[in-house]
């Protein structure tokens, strides 16, 4: 196991960061972060415009709200559907020269008339603003109760091949992680590894008061992602049912983003 202080560096980068977002704290530099208070849907603290909501036109049931100083994240009623909140691509969120941390804490994850292990949700970093499934290239975490699955897509769309239950490399997920519940929050480290074509990443989970890690490495290189040190952000709900039926969602709330180097 490799730790922040000893593999991923957690100085404050301010030449390399835009101002409007640096803030420096003790441990590491927050280059992003949203608790979700009162304004509009798509702003994120003095960000105007920063965030996509994607969800399919044909399910108005579904939706993304800010209540209660929460995200809210329902996907409802349809088959397989999906509700996600999508920053820009940007440089910020880039992690192939300098590791990068995403946090997401106070995490529920809800259900209503549908089966505990078919509400779902995911956190993604992607070359492009898109779900995991159309993304070209993407490395994501999936969880529902009981279970984190972490994979990763480099050769492209295809259909019904969610990334990380089907990897770059046509493989089965690259982590499987039991967990005893929904974890209240979760941190993904994404870093250089140590030689071109390589990115180490680290999983950290507080789950039911335990707290769990995960790490190694994956075979990327930045011409597999588009040839930018860029990313968007996107984490989105999911009813992982076949059945459509009514009165029927997956929740994800959420009470805090973090984004750290």
């Amino acid at each position: 196991m490799f730790t922040r202080s000893s593999r991923f560096s957690s100085k404050c980068l301010t030449a390399l960061l835009p101002a409007w977002l640096l803030v420096c704290t003790a441990g590491a530099a927050v280059v992003f972060s949203d608790d979700f208070a009162a304004g509009n849907l798509r702003s994120a603290g003095s960000l105007p415009d920063f965030w996509t909501v994607l969800q399919p036109p044909d399910n108005l049931e579904s939706g993304a709200t800010k209540k209660d100083g929460r995200l809210h994240l329902v996907a409802a009623n349809h088959a397989f559907t999906s509700v996600a909140l999508a920053s820009p691509r940007t440089e910020t969120f880039g992690f192939f020269a300098r590791p990068l941390t995403v946090t997401l804490d106070d995490i529920l994850l809800g259900f209503k008339n549908l089966p505990e292990n078919e509400a779902r949700f995911r956190i993604s970093l992607s070359s492009a603003r898109t779900t995991a499934e159309l993304s070209g290239a993407v490395i994501t975490l999936r969880v529902r109760s009981g279970l984190l699955l972490m994979g990763y897509r480099v050769d492209g769309y295809k259909l019904s091949s969610p990334p990380e239950t089907l990897s770059g490399q046509g493989v089965n997920s690259v982590v499987v992680m039991p967990l005893k519940g929904v974890p209240s929050k979760i941190s993904l480290t994404l870093g250089p590894g140590v030689r071109d074509g390589v990115v180490r990443y680290e999983i950290t989970v507080v789950d039911h008061g335990v707290r769990a890690e995960n790490d190694g490495v994956i075979p990327l290189a930045i011409a597999q992602w588009g040839g930018a040190d860029a990313a968007a952000l996107i984490v989105d709900a999911r009813r992982d049912s076949a059945s459509a039926a009514p009165d029927s969602f997956a929740e994800l709330s959420v009470g805090r983003i973090t984004v750290t180097r």
